[in-house]
Formats: structure tokens, sequence, C-alpha cells
């Protein structure tokens, strides 16, 4: 038997280290074959068996098509298959391949009794952990039987190794996998390559929109033009994250675009897509939003260009709390139960020699060769080589937080990766060529704010008849719809879809303050989604029940005339109510200001010119050679008169 293909040489190390009865870890980048590693070893042992532990439902089906394809008989056991007939043949060794997930490998009882079968066991040559690297993310929470895929060291014969296979297992996730499976050193091999992938150049960008608003990717994603963009792929952290962006892209599109069945451009998708998808010719793969795990973001953009002969943008949009610049209030990450707060340590440069090849027109920076700890790798720990800017030759800075560029291979890494590393042809990164990516973007365009407006918050208020009129009549004129567009076969469902409960009881609550004037204010303060369809008719029965009040007109504002200047004092009159009336509209008395010295109302001063008490009222000429006197006389020139 052939497979027809001619397999590389880490591909052959993997293999034979198999053959060779050890537990196999190995990593290379996605898409570079890593399957082939479980089929090479079923051509040289015997008609072994292999077991494959998959993630997903839709890896299960690629594998096994994949077995079959190769003469490999193989089955995908799934809550389809799993069927006591299957088993049997199972133990009848009709099969080479199995595929299944980690749950129903441990949970399932009849595997239990399979371990029992001797001509089973027998021929069963290794278990195969597709994506290796979920043992240890996945198996702390999300799939807690993950990390218990160790205890079928218990139920299997000793000759059956372990075979690990990932793309991003970095030196802590390995150890992690390997404690969880039970590995001892002594009997591990380890096939690491470089997970670079010289034909992605990687894109970091800050967002300028919030990120539930999806506007920051019209910088990448022109679809208002309606031009078909690069096939791409669209990550984000949750499902119902998917779905919204989405919709928001389709909203995006022109018009004759928006419901038309055809040519797919892109994909909005999970993690369950990214490793079951086996795209060769996406260009373009966008991250939406930060990720705490280095290990899932690289396994999401390594989607792109899995056809080596292409080459692809990987754009990292991340929100701007995680840089630098950002200038707002951070919130701290919660512990775990019985975790304390440590204090960062600081990070002393590193001396080490390394070679660097450097293209001074794209200013790409490559190695080939250096370690990071000196070139010690006795197998205990994982040594890594690293790349600086010419600039920093001799001193390597800390890793986090540095914008130099640098490229990190494997120690002792073979001779055609460091070949990559040193091509001068690729862009690589931002930070290597920034305006070269840069230019790829589109304008950031200005979005006018789409922010709902506040909705009325209800007071506590007691219900009356005429609230309670309401409600009756909206609830009748609900199951007069129901009728009308057939609906009323469900009893529970059928009303709700019209108007649910709870927005029928806002609206008399609204109803109640007078605050539905018209069909958009009804919307705006409900958000029900038949306001333009039937809000007329609503606000007719609102008005029916509950008309607004009669506003009076208000009062126009009383004029005040001041008291005419220039009475004498022996009139003195004064302004009444009764007297004073300008265009019909009584006028308030105000009280007249009076002279100090001689209590007239003419004046208000004894500085005054029309005061006779004032010094002002006598020139000097007229003026007696005694004025005071004059004014005032004493009581002896009074007796004289």
């Amino acid at each position: 038997m052939k497979l027809g293909l001619t397999p590389c040489t880490w591909q052959l190390q993997s293999a034979h280290n198999q053959l060779e009865n050890k537990d196999v870890f190995t990593i290379s980048p996605t898409g570079s074959g890593k399957t082939l590693t479980f089929w090479i070893p079923l051509l040289f042992n015997n008609g072994g068996i292999t077991i494959i532990i998959t993630p997903l439902n839709i890896l299960s089906e690629k594998n096994r098509d994949e077995a079959n394809a190769y003469g490999f008989p193989a089955l995908d056991i799934c809550a389809e298959t799993a069927t006591d007939e299957a088993f049997k043949d199972i133990e009848k060794l009709k099969y080479r391949v199995l595929v299944v997930s980690p749950e129903r490998v441990l949970q399932d009882a009849r595997f239990k009794k399979l371990w029992k079968c001797r001509t089973f066991t027998d021929n069963l040559f290794s278990i195969a952990f597709d994506e290796g690297h979920c043992i240890s993310e996945w198996g702390k929470d999300f799939r807690p039987l993950y990390s218990e895929l160790g205890n079928l060291r218990w139920y299997l014969p000793a000759h059956v190794r372990f075979h690990a296979v990932s793309a991003t297992m970095p030196p802590h996730i390995l150890l992690d996998v390997q404690s969880k499976l039970r590995i001892r050193s002594y009997n591990l091999a380890k096939v690491v390559r470089s997970n670079d992938r010289a034909n992605i150049h990687f894109m970091v960008q800050e967002m300028k929109y919030p990120r539930n608003t999806y506007y920051d990717l019209g910088r990448i994603l022109p679809l208002k033009e309606g031009t078909p963009p690069e096939k791409f792929m669209l990550f984000v952290n949750a499902r119902d994250q998917a779905e919204a962006v989405c919709n928001s892209l389709c909203k995006d599109l022109p018009a004759h675009l928006r419901h038309n069945i055809g040519e797919i451009w892109g994909i909005c998708c999970t993690d369950a897509a990214g490793m079951g998808l086996d795209l060769r010719d996406v260009r373009l793969v966008i991250q939406w939003g930060y990720i705490d795990s280095l290990c899932i973001l690289m396994q999401r953009l390594g989607r792109a260009a899995r056809d080596h002969a292409l080459t692809a943008l990987a754009v990292y949009f991340v929100e701007p709390l995680y840089f630098d610049t950002y200038s707002g209030k951070r919130k701290r990450p919660e512990l775990d139960e019985g975790q304390h707060r440590t204090k960062k340590k600081k990070v002393t440069n590193v001396d080490a020699e390394s070679t660097v090849v450097r293209d001074e027109e794209n200013s790409q920076c490559r190695t080939d060769g250096g370690t990071l700890n000196g070139g010690d790798n006795d197998g205990r720990t994982d040594g890594v080589s690293m790349v600086v800017d010419q600039r920093n030759r001799h001193t390597i800075p800390e890793v986090a937080g540095t914008s130099t560029p640098m490229r990190i291979l494997p120690v002792n890494a073979d001779s055609d990766v460091i070949e990559r590393a040193a091509m001068v042809s690729h862009i690589c990164c931002d930070v290597c060529n920034k305006m070269e990516l840069h230019s790829r973007l589109f304008p950031l365009q200005q979005i006018t704010s789409t922010r709902a407006k506040p909705k009325y918050k209800i007071k506590p208020y007691k219900m009356t008849d005429t609230e309670r009129r309401l409600q009756q009549e909206l609830i009748k004129w609900r199951d007069s719809k129901i009728i009308e567009e057939d609906l009323d076969a469900d009893d529970f469902f059928g009303p709700q879809m019209i108007m649910s409960n709870k927005i029928l009881n806002r609206i008399v609550d609204l109803a109640h303050y007078h605050k539905i004037l018209s069909t958009t204010s009804l919307f705006e303060q409900t958000s029900w989604c038949y306001s333009s369809e039937y809000g007329q008719s609503v606000l007719d029965i609102i008005l029916t029940c509950i008309p607004l009040p009669i506003v009076q007109p208000p009062a126009p504002p009383a004029v005040i005339i001041p008291p005419p200047l220039g009475l004498s004092s022996s009139t003195n009159q004064q302004p009444t109510a009764s007297t004073s009336a300008t265009n019909g509209v009584m006028l308030p008395s105000k009280r007249s200001r009076k002279c100090r010295a001689c209590g007239s109302t003419d004046h208000i001063g004894t500085h005054c010119s029309l005061c006779p008490l004032s010094y002002h009222t006598h020139c000097s000429s007229q003026r007696p050679t005694n004025f005071v006197q004059d004014i005032f006389p004493s009581p002896a020139s009074q007796d004289l008169i």
C-alpha cells in the first residue's frame, strides 16, 4: 500500500519515533500536514489500529474521510454510528482507524468492555490526540473530561503509546499536556517545528469605535461598494458575536446583494469552524477583539494561506484598553479562590549572540541562529532562538511590551526553517514594514451616532379603571390580529409573536403618563417591531381610552406701568389696582417712593433740585449770610419774630 505522497523529514521523524514505541509530540504549523503522521505508521505496524481523539465532529469526519481515501478502513464513532453492531465489528478488527470524542471514549461503557477484549488491545498501536493543546486549554473548565484522558493509561496495555499533535504547544502547554497524559520524559520524543508562517503578514489595529458596532471592519472590508473582497475568515470569541457581526456585514452590502445566495465571500466563525475547515485559498483572516491565549490566536490567524504558494494578511483588531496609549481606568483581573496578587519581577537584559539577516529595503529582521538561554538545551527546558533589530543586536530586551522587531525560532531549528526565516521577499508584519501593510487599509469613515433616545422610566402609580380598560382593549385587538394572521393555533406563542405581555404592559404605563404621542415615540419607548405596521391602530385605542388632557393657553404676563413723574406733593396721587389698567388687565399697585427730607413723591433725594430743603435750590447770590439759620431759625430768633 502506498499513499502517493512524498513526506517531509519531520513527518518521517515523527513516524519513526512512533514505530520505535515512544510517546511522541509533533508540533508543526497549521496546514503543514500533521495528519500525515497518523497514516505513515499504519503502513509498517502489521495491521495495527489507531484511535484518534478529536475535539470537533467536523474534524472527526475529516480524519475518517482522509483515512478511507488512503485505504485504511475508518469509523467515526458518534451518536449515529455508536451502535452495538459497530462495536462488534471493532472487536472483529474490521477497522484500522477509530475517530472518537474524549467524552465518548471515557464515558461510553462499551469502550470499557472494549479495553477488556484481548484481541483488540493486542492489535491497538497508538492513541493519537488531534489538536493536543485542547487537553490543556479546554480541560480546565470548558470540557473537563479532556484533563482526564490520562486515565486511559490504566486501561491499556504497556505497548500502546500516545501521540499528540498541535500547531501551538509552547513549553508550558507541552508540560501540562505531558503531565495530564502521564507521559514519562525518558520515553518521550519531540518533533518541534516553528509555527512561523512566512507567507502570512500580521497587522495589529486599535479599534476606533466601540466593539459591538463593528464600524472598524469597514477599514478592511469595503462591502458598501458591492465589490467582492478577498476570501476571508472573521473570528470572534462567542457564537452570538458571530451572528451579530454577520448581520452587520450584510447591512453594509448594497440592497440588491443582501439576499443573494451564491458565491461565498467569507465566513464569520469561532474556533469550531477554524479547526474544522480546510480552506486553502483564504487571503484574509481577521480576529475581532482581544483574546488572552496566544495559542488560540495563532490557531485562528494560521487559517490563512494554507496553500504555501499564496500570501495572506492577518489583522488583529484590539480594544483601546489593551494599548499602552490608553489613558482610561483598567479593570484588574479577578483572581481565583486562594490566589494572591504578586509583584512583577524585573526582567534583566540577557546578552546573547545572534546572526541577523536583514533586508535594508524592507526593514525585515531574520535570524539563523542564537539562543535566548545561551544554547543550553539538555531536554529539561526548551530554548528558543531570537532576533533583535540591528540597533540592539547585542541586547535582547524583554519580549512583552516591546516594539523591537524580532522573530523567535526553536533551538537547533531545521535548515528549511532557517531558510524560510531568512527570506527577504515577504513583508513580515506592521512593525517591520508599517507603510506597506497600512496601505491596504481604507480610510476611517465618519460614522454618525445611532444611539437610541433614553426611555422613560415609569414611576410607581396606582392603576385605575381607565388603565384596566386600555389593557383589555389592547388584548382584544391583539386577539383579533392573531386570527387575521392565522396564528391562533398556538395559544402561547401566537399572542407573543404579535405583541408580548411585557410590551403591552409598558404601553399601558406610558399611556398613563401620556408619553405615546405618535408611532415614532411608540417605537422609541417600547422597541416594538410592529410599530410602523400596527402603531396607528394602537395609538387610536390609547387616545380612545386615555385622551390627552386639554391644555389651557398660558395667561399673558402682567404689564406694570410705573407711576407718572412730576406730580406735586400737594396732589400726591397714588395709582391703585382699580384705576390702573392696560388692555383690560388689572395691574397691581406699587408703593411710591418719597423723599426722606420733605416727604414729596415727585423726587427721592435731598440733593435733588426739586427738593425745597436741598442746598442746590438756592444759588450763591440769593443765599443769605446765614443760610442755615434761615432754614432752621434758633429759638431766640423765633421769639423776636
